[in-house]
């Protein structure tokens, strides 16, 4: 009777062991999350902050004077319309060319 009791008592013990090792994991895994969400709400401002400055900084008020005083450059495109793509008349590459006096190579 001693000896029924006494692993009773044990497998008690060892349920309890278990549950306190299961709920610090449990603890621990919630502290990883905390520090997770709190991670990704510090990037999220993070990156509002930074598109707030860069909208600010390429606004035209802050372009024109800086662009006015030689800091910036500014380049023009090679055409105007986009859709309109710019032609190559009188340009042509060696391979375009006909080759005169020789046969074409012919492989077998």
């Amino acid at each position: 009777m001693f000896f029924r009791f006494g692993v009773a008592v044990l497998v008690v013990v060892a349920v309890s062991l278990y549950g306190t090792a299961l709920e610090s994991e449990i603890l621990a895994m919630k502290r990883q999350i905390i520090r997770q969400r709190y991670r990704i709400d510090v990037a999220t401002q993070s990156l509002a902050q930074l598109r707030l400055d860069v909208q600010m900084a390429s606004s035209p008020v802050h372009l024109l004077p800086r662009l006015e005083q030689g800091e910036l450059m500014a380049v023009k495109p090679p055409f105007d319309d986009q859709s309109v793509k710019p032609s190559r008349q009188g340009t042509s590459s060696i391979a375009e060319k006909p080759v005169i006096g020789r046969p074409p190579i012919r492989r077998q």
